[in-house]
């Protein structure tokens, strides 16, 4: 498998010197206790919070020189909690995510045959769904942008072991398709390589 994510030297927030690594179909779980970094690294990998790098490539392209925008051009997608739009409908936040999408896989068609119980909620507000669904739904967005890394903050919190299960078992699916994944906090099984942020 090729990279996807090279970082050295990366310092933001309360990480510094960091060294990371990443290739296609690989997930790396952040781990360490809250405050330590893990969400400002996320953001920082997306442009979406100050970082400094001695250098930080994405498929041999210098994220350095890229804004946020950019970058999600270039096939990087944040999947954070609160990452809906409450106003809209549950199908109208998946019409936006797809309007930029990348040329792949991700089709609306394939998100709801993947969360089919979206498919009763397309036209409820998203503010009427479960935390459970909005999770879902958040990931959902983020697939339909066909990314090439994908980061994950955190999106089962506070959800029931059932609900956190389905979602974990698409990650697994997503990493063996060949996507590479960046998620903040501990996954339940082997399948991925750990960074522990408080000792790196």
């Amino acid at each position: 498998m090729g990279e996807v994510l090279h970082i050295k030297g990366l310092t933001a927030g309360a990480l510094t010197g960091l060294n990371l690594t990443l290739t296609a179909g690989e997930c790396l779980a952040l781990t360490g206790p809250r405050g330590v970094g893990k969400s400002t690294l996320l953001r920082g990998i997306a442009g979406l919070a100050p970082t400094k790098a001695e250098a930080m490539r994405f498929q041999a392209r210098d994220l350095l020189t890229l804004d946020a925008a950019a970058r999600a051009r270039a096939g990087i997608a944040l999947c954070a909690e609160g990452g809906i739009f409450a106003t809209l409908t549950v199908a109208e936040n998946l019409a936006l995510g797809a309007r930029l999408a990348r040329p792949g896989p991700w089709t609306p068609k394939r998100v709801w045959a993947l969360f089919p119980d979206l498919r009763t909620l397309g036209h409820r507000p998203a503010a009427r769904i479960s935390g459970g669904q909005a999770q879902m739904l958040t990931l959902g967005r983020a697939l339909l942008a066909n990314p090439a890394l994908l980061l994950v903050d955190e999106v089962t919190t506070g959800l029931s072991p059932l609900v956190a299960g389905q979602i974990h078992q698409v990650l697994d699916v997503l990493a063996s398709e060949g996507m590479a994944l960046i998620v903040a906090g501990a996954l339940p099984n082997g399948r991925h390589r750990s960074l522990n942020l408080e000792a790196a």
